[in-house]
């Protein structure tokens, strides 16, 4: 081997890192975001998906219409101090669990309040996700809900099956749009009770 030959066989194994390290150089400054992203991909796909249902579910949280409340002088003191009472109580169940469990009460919690509606608009044996679409078609909840209701259960079935691994930020979104969510369906399911809405035949 002729030193010519050991110089070219030198520079052709030399030239794809000395590209490697240009490139570098050049997305420098990119590069802290892009480790950021590369942190969050170390369960491949599954955390950048959680992200993107909680992405999804913010933007149809945003634009959707607030839960319409009782007035206060309608309701009766007695049992509208019980209720919150109850409801403070739970909310505290589920600050004292994990963020997984967190994350399940607050699934549990839709669940329930999805069943009841069911009964109120004379579907009591249908599953949930069958009654979430009934629900849609006739229009008793608002648009997006059923791709938010879809969100919410995919996002608990990637942490239930732990695929996810979440952070702080993570499990107090999901909680905040479940929240709003389970907040909304029971918002409807008090004005099919008291007669204010109607169910579409």
């Amino acid at each position: 081997m002729t030193w010519l030959q050991f110089i070219s066989e030198v520079v052709g194994h030399l030239a794809w890192p000395i590209v490697v390290l240009i490139v570098l150089y050049a997305i420098r400054e990119h590069l802290g975001s892009l480790a950021e992203r590369v942190l969050e991909l170390s369960f491949p796909g599954l955390t950048l998906k959680f992200d993107k249902l909680l992405s999804e579910g913010a933007e149809i949280v945003e634009h959707a219409p607030l839960p319409k409340l009782a007035p206060p002088e309608t309701a009766d003191e007695g049992n509208k101090l019980a209720e919150q009472l109850k409801i403070y109580r739970r909310l505290e169940e589920i600050r004292s669990r994990s963020g997984v469990g967190q994350i399940l009460a607050t699934y549990a919690d839709i669940e329930k309040t999805i069943k009841e509606l069911g009964e109120a608009v004379g579907r009591p044996n249908e599953s949930v996700p069958e009654i979430m679409r009934y629900l849609w078609q006739k229009e008793l909840v608002p648009p997006g809900f059923s791709k938010l209701y879809d969100n919410l259960r995919e996002g608990r079935n990637l942490v239930a099956d732990r695929r996810a691994a979440l952070s702080e930020n993570e499990i107090a979104e999901y909680i905040r749009q479940a929240s709003f969510f389970n907040a909304s369906l029971l918002s409807i399911l008090d004005q099919i009770r008291s007669g204010k809405r109607r169910v579409p035949d």
